[in-house]
């Protein structure tokens, strides 16, 4: 699982930086076998390179983070990989939409306070992924709310080859109860994390969480009515 950074280019074209190492990668999986999965992938480029891999056969996945699918470099904050243009913010979308990507993955971030203004980057990201990719991509109709589940749920449970990701007898319920249909206005209370560093604080977003049942247990439960 590769956190793809020339560091001896992210200073000077943090595009390139991603791209030409996400590149050697898929050849160095091609030749020896080893299965690869390209973490947070956030240009269009670096997305070439994984398809054309895909299709000669390359051992490889990747996933996208909810932020550089809802955010660009206009609206959102210091994360690494950074949040690109809106061309590539579309371009991770159409990706989604075709296919191409495999799993949505939050990069979780949590920093204190301080830590984000001394500058350090990421995002807290799981309190609010649900909400940011159905805002992103099922509200708009890129995708299905099926689609999204797979993508966040069950994917990931396949490709890390864990039990997961499925509703199924003998399994332990592990379900998320959400309100696609009512918009809320995020906001620290709908963070559970000790950290509230998210770029979404104050937007607009729908697939509020409800509930959340961890091993057939509530663990999450929000203060809201469910009628």
């Amino acid at each position: 699982m590769l956190h793809e950074e020339d560091s001896s280019l992210a200073e000077i074209d943090s595009y390139a930086a991603e791209e030409l190492h996400t590149l050697r990668d898929i050849r160095l999986a091609e030749r020896t076998g080893c299965r690869v999965h390209f973490c947070h992938v956030s240009t269009m480029k670096t997305m070439e390179h994984i398809i054309e891999g895909k299709r000669r056969g390359a051992p490889i996945t990747c996933e996208v983070s909810p932020h550089h699918l809802l955010l660009n470099d206009k609206n959102g904050g210091r994360v690494n990989p950074p949040l690109r243009t809106e061309e590539h913010r579309k371009a991770l979308i159409n990706a989604v939409k075709s296919g191409h990507i495999d799993a949505i993955a939050t990069d979780h971030a949590p920093h204190t306070s301080s830590d984000k203004l001394g500058g350090a980057p990421g995002f807290t990201g799981l309190d609010l992924a649900f909400a940011t990719c159905y805002t992103a991509l099922v509200k708009p109709g890129h995708i299905g709310l099926p689609d999204l589940s797979k993508l966040l749920s069950a994917n990931p449970s396949r490709i890390l080859e864990i039990t997961g990701g499925v509703i199924s007898p003998g399994v332990f319920a592990k379900l998320v109860l959400v309100d696609v249909d009512t918009p809320f206005i995020a906001n620290e209370s709908h963070i559970r994390s000790k950290s509230k560093n998210s770029p979404v604080l104050g937007m607009e977003l729908y697939g509020q969480v409800i509930m959340t049942i961890k091993a057939g247990e509530i663990v999450y439960e929000t203060d809201r009515p469910l009628i």
